[in-house]
């Protein structure tokens, strides 16, 4: 999902507001009454707003709003009418439509208002990259991180475990956990210093031989998961839209990670691609070891070709023309 947070958002199209004729479409949703005048006010504003830009309404756009008032049932389901509607863009205003809308759709385009604390509440990674996707970037929470730091096992007294919450871009926090055995009570400090708690239970699948593994019970989705991303709500990868960085990667350097990492396996020692392939390990196969350097040589070639492209070389049955 992308996010855009303020009601000056740039819209996903303006740039491009003359140069299509065809009527497009857009979502409005007011946690208001229709009637309420305060709802009326700040749709005459969008209004206003898409005009300057260009987008004329019942002329190259159609705006489709829906006015739930705060009514949880009807926000749901004006939600899930509005998605399945040929929307290009979702114009929301409340963290209540917000979440709903949030677990309902991942690929159309967001613009909210009136929300408090979007990157606490964990809907945007942050107020410069709203739309960040990527799960290295947002602060998560292991299970298996938990466990193997012995801090699942049940809490003498009333002492409160205490970790650093941290992502790899340099976030840091102090996330107090109480285990018990349903599930793990989450406590930080909000804004005003006061301790803030939130309770994530946990779920079990089978395993072979009558045994079950443990999981995160996403409090969104209640899907099992292994790992929660968020700062003041948790939730899972699927909640939350988020992709690894290697789904993102272009293929060539997901190639050159793997060419890498073969030649870290046999041994290589700095720059592993600098250099020959190393020699075979004392203790491989020379079947295994011939494999691995085909698929070497394979990954090379990938990475060397889409690195030529990137740097606008031509290349030629499989080589780079210098």
């Amino acid at each position: 999902m992308t996010l855009l947070g303020g009601a000056a958002a740039a819209w996903p199209f303006a740039a491009r507001a003359q140069e299509r004729a065809r009527l497009r479409s857009i979502g409005v949703i007011m946690n208001y009454a229709e009637a309420d005048p305060a709802g009326q006010t700040r749709l005459s504003a969008l209004r206003s707003q898409l005009h300057k830009l260009g987008w004329i309404e019942e002329n190259n756009i159609h705006l489709e709003a829906r006015w739930p008032g705060g009514n949880a049932d009807r926000m749901g389901a004006d939600a899930t009418e509005i998605i399945s509607r040929p929307v290009e863009v979702i114009v929301a205003n409340s963290t209540p439509l917000l979440e709903t809308l949030k677990r309902l759709t991942t690929t159309i385009p967001i613009v909210f208002t009136q929300v408090a604390d979007p990157v606490g509440s964990g809907f945007v990674h942050s107020f410069s990259q709203p739309g960040a996707s990527k799960c290295e970037h947002w602060r998560s929470i292991d299970l298996a991180d938990l466990k193997r730091m012995g801090l699942l096992k049940p809490i003498v007294g009333d002492r409160i475990r205490a970790i650093t919450w941290k992502n790899d871009h340099g976030g840091f926090d102090k996330l107090g956990i109480i285990p018990s055995a349903r599930g793990i009570q989450f406590v930080k400090r909000d804004n005003e210093g006061k301790l803030a708690g939130l309770f994530v239970a946990y779920t079990h699948t089978p395993t072979m031989f009558g045994g079950y593994r443990k999981w995160f019970a996403c409090p969104g989705c209640r899907r099992p998961t292994r790992v929660l991303y968020g700062i003041n709500s948790l939730r899972c990868r699927r909640c939350r839209g988020l992709k690894y960085a290697s789904q993102s990667e272009a293929s060539h350097w997901r190639a050159q990670r793997k060419a890498v990492s073969i030649r870290l396996r046999l041994g290589a020692n700095g720059d592993a691609l600098d250099g020959p392939f190393p020699p075979k390990p004392p203790k491989m196969r020379w079947a295994t070891y011939k494999r691995l350097r085909a698929v070497d040589a394979a990954l090379q070639e990938q990475w060397l070709l889409g690195a030529a492209g990137d740097l606008g070389l031509e290349t030629s049955g499989g080589s780079v023309v210098g």
